[in-house]
């Protein structure tokens, strides 16, 4: 009787084990397949126009060989992301004023408003919305923080 319980509760185990990879293994597709769905901006908005892709290329110093900057290619706002982060990070505390960001990207202010004593710019390289620039000034007029979403559903 007792190498049959053995067996018996092995078993058990063995199925449990299986059961338990098999669920993480279809928890892991599900998340993985739903990540890319969110992360897929062109499911939520459109290319930019050449004109909008020629400016950004020329205003944030990307080479005309970039394949963003190249009238045959569609382009999504979000592929500017890296350019435009690397930027605004990169300006010195005494750079970091509204009229430069106005230099930049105030052809493509979206929204603005105030909270209390800052200044928010929400600019919209495609105007619709979905992948925005969010710039927060301080009441002197330099960036106090600065947002850039994700873009997607």
């Amino acid at each position: 009787m007792k190498p049959f319980w053995k067996c018996f509760v092995i078993s058990v185990l063995t199925a449990c084990v299986t059961i338990l990879a098999l669920l993480f293994i279809g928890m892991y597709r599900m998340l993985d397949a739903y990540h890319k769905k969110q992360n897929d901006y062109t499911r939520s908005t459109s290319p930019l126009t050449v004109e909008v892709q020629r400016d950004v290329c020329e205003k944030f110093d990307i080479p005309e060989t970039d394949r963003r900057c190249q009238s045959e290619y569609s382009v999504y706002a979000a592929e500017f992301r890296p350019e435009i982060a690397s930027y605004l990070h990169s300006l010195r505390k005494e750079e970091r004023s509204f009229e430069l960001v106005q230099e930049k990207l105030g052809d493509y202010l979206y929204l603005q408003g105030m909270n209390g004593s800052y200044a928010f710019y929400i600019y919209d390289l495609r105007g619709d919305g979905v992948y925005t620039i969010v710039v927060v000034f301080d009441p002197n007029g330099f960036i106090h923080k600065f947002m850039i979403s994700h873009g997607g559903s």
